[in-house]
């Protein structure tokens, strides 16, 4: 259980980090 929600929260961040790079 923590380690799927581990793994989601760094996809989710990923996604963020790459969404952030493309907003800037």
């Amino acid at each position: 259980m923590i380690d799927t929600y581990l793994s989601d929260a760094s996809m989710v961040m990923v996604l963020w980090f790459s969404f952030r790079l493309i907003l800037w």
